[in-house]
């Protein structure tokens, strides 16, 4: 069986994020701030 590869720049990035505890925080804001921009963003009558 292979050895795994060392992780590159990419893969300790993507485990660091993986084991936050700020992730769903990130992910939650993201959202909230996405519903607000729907909600604030003007309606046009015949676009």
């Amino acid at each position: 069986m292979k050895e795994p590869q060392p992780l590159g720049i990419a893969g300790r990035f993507a485990r660091s994020w993986i084991n936050s505890k700020l992730t769903p925080l990130f992910i939650a804001a993201s959202l909230a701030l996405g519903a607000f921009a729907v909600w604030r963003l003007p309606r046009e009558e015949e676009p």
